[in-house]
């Protein structure tokens, strides 16, 4: 959990924003609030770092596209009421009245362990120790030379002496026995000198790894409650969610008049389902609410220029790379014209969409692959080309060939009318070599339109591994 921790003494926060901060409204925070929650404020779970969801929308061509979003859980908590959180926490931890005694706590900790850091300062009095026991100082020196010796026991006496009643006179450690050279001397006695310094800074060292050990303590039993207090608030506003609003573009194969083309289409989603329990603390559960997929393809390029890219389809067939033999042309575009807008759309759609998440039993995480039917989704289908389309070129006998090409297909989900005819046409001297003039093939066929329900795949995938 990310914490505020600054050390800085709260006396000073306090004055520099007096300083600064103007005269504030009644019902904004309190200063001292403000500092709560620059010291103490609480993760709480959005939506935006949720697990990944997405629905995969797969076409008839076996082409797939993956739509984006999130599954987790909405809503937030305002500073009003993480400040009441944080008022509430105070009464778990013993000694606690306000949020307060944290920070206070929160500045204790970070101060002691700046003080314990191992700093140039430690490593200059490690140095001054060891001079101190090599007896090279101006203390050592100077009890060297005035001191003949003292024994055994009176060493244990005067060790004894400097721990309880702190670092005696020069004149307390009179006499010294000559049996002691004078750097043996120096170095136990010195060493009690180093000992006894050591022994205080170790006595105050102690003393505030035990003041932040019982600030820690503290602490984490605080942050602990205010950590399931957050969960009981949010649970009160928050709510699982699973929520997709995405929009992809892909190529997708049509057949319009004699070919086969790649037209835009763009499939979005716009899906919100809830955990219908509201519950906060499990992902596991039934999602209820609006679910809605649509697909529309792009025909503008198509319809504008559809007698160009019929007339190249032509040209890069087998048949049409043995149009020039004989002195013969390839073909070129005429004309398109447009009887109404080309379109290919649908959309699949409930309000009532139901899926259900369902953890596997002693399972945290997962990925949960859910496949929809479509069958009971609300469909609308609707799917329209129109048009009169020419080309020609020129024959090897020198007559001009035209093909025109009336397509008209209309499918409006429940009726599926397909008319066309091609039209040839030949002009020039040679128009009596091939019999005529004019060839046409036409159909017009009425049939039940396909459901496009049958044809489209759903699958929702919600991925707590992700």
């Amino acid at each position: 959990m990310k914490r505020m921790k600054r050390i800085l003494t709260l006396c000073l926060v306090f004055c520099l924003t007096l300083a600064v901060i103007p005269a504030v409204p009644a019902q904004a925070l309190t200063l001292q609030e403000q500092s709560w929650l620059e010291y103490l404020r609480p993760d709480v779970p959005k939506l935006e770092g949720s697990y990944p969801a997405y629905l995969l929308v797969s076409m008839p061509d076996g082409m797939s596209v993956k739509l984006n979003g999130t599954c987790g859980v909405g809503g937030s908590l305002d500073d009003d009421e993480i400040i009441d959180v944080l008022k509430r926490a105070c009464s778990s931890v013993d000694g606690y009245k306000d949020p307060q005694n944290a920070v206070n706590d929160v500045v204790l900790v970070a101060a002691v362990k700046e003080k314990l850091k191992f700093t140039q300062e430690d490593m200059d009095q490690l140095q001054q120790n060891f001079l101190a026991l090599s007896g090279f100082d101006k203390v050592a020196d100077l009890l060297n030379l005035t001191m003949p010796g003292v024994g055994g026991s009176d060493m244990a006496s005067i060790a004894a002496d400097i721990v309880q009643n702190g670092k005696p006179g020069l004149g307390f450690l009179n006499p010294i026995p000559d049996s002691i050279g004078g750097f043996a001397q120096g170095l136990i006695i010195n060493g009690i000198f180093v000992t006894w310094e050591e022994f205080q800074r170790d006595k105050d060292k102690y003393k505030d790894i035990v003041n932040m050990s019982q600030a820690n303590a503290r602490l984490r039993a605080y942050y602990g409650r205010v950590d399931e207090l957050v969960r009981d608030a949010m649970s009160e506003k928050g709510v699982w969610t699973i929520s997709i609003n995405d929009q992809q573009v892909v190529d997708y194969g049509m057949y319009v008049g004699v070919s086969n083309f790649q037209v835009p289409l763009i499939v979005s989603a716009d899906i919100e389902l809830v955990k219908d329990d509201g519950s906060y603390g499990n992902i596991g559960g039934t999602y209820i609410g609006r679910f809605k997929v649509d697909a529309d393809a792009d025909f503008s390029e198509i319809d504008t220029n559809y007698h160009n890219v019929w007339a190249e389809k032509l040209n890069s067939t087998a048949s049409g790379n043995l149009l020039t033999i004989g002195g013969g042309t390839k073909y070129s575009g005429v004309s398109t014209t447009v009887n109404q807008p080309s379109e290919m759309k649908f959309v699949l759609e409930s309000t009532q969409t139901s899926v259900n998440l369902a953890l596997p039993e002693g399972v945290n995480r997962t990925v949960f692959e859910l496949p929809l039917d479509t069958t009971v989704l609300d469909a609308t289908y609707h799917y329209v080309i129109d048009y009169v389309s020419s080309v020609q070129r020129k024959e090897p006998c020198g007559c001009t060939q035209t093909l025109t090409d009336t397509i008209i297909n209309e499918d409006d989900g429940e009726t599926l009318r397909s008319y066309g005819i091609l039209h040839t046409a030949r002009d020039g001297a040679c128009i009596n070599q091939h019999g005529g003039g004019v060839y046409s093939s036409p159909t017009d066929d009425t049939m039940p339109s396909q459901d496009i329900r049958n044809v489209i795949k759903l699958t929702l995938v919600v991925d707590m591994l992700g």
